[in-house]
């Protein structure tokens, strides 16, 4: 368990319902939340240290890929459990993590490998 009787300057929030957490996640330190694409991709953006829970329930344990790939590179911390999180060495582990900054994607992939499918021809400009 935690040693509950250090003293931390934590500050915690909870609603039922936010429509858009943009504003919480850019001032927090700290984020840990779920391993939903969305989430970790904005997590990444804002640079922010980011812990991930992953639900392998979920269509085929889709979000242990991204969050697996995403700490194999050492942007985030990937969490297999929700019970993980009460034990001591997991927080251990946290301690010191600094992420490696996620450069993103080339948003002309997507596009270059559909005009080549399709045949089409790309121009010098891409």
């Amino acid at each position: 368990m935690i040693n509950h009787d250090s003293k931390l300057d934590l500050h915690i929030r909870c609603y039922d319902f936010q429509p858009s957490l943009s504003d919480d996640m850019k001032k927090a330190d700290l984020i840990i939340s779920h391993a939903g694409a969305g989430t970790i991709m904005e997590g990444l953006g804002l640079q922010k240290k980011l812990i991930v829970v992953i639900n392998t329930l979920l269509m085929d344990n889709h979000q242990e890929e991204l969050a697996g790939a995403m700490a194999a590179r050492g942007a985030l911390l990937m969490v297999v459990s929700p019970d993980l999180l009460e034990e001591e060495k997991t927080w251990a582990s946290f301690e010191g993590f600094t992420p490696v900054v996620h450069q993103g994607g080339d948003e002309h992939d997507f596009p270059r490998l559909l005009d080549s499918f399709l045949g089409f021809t790309c121009s010098k400009e891409d």
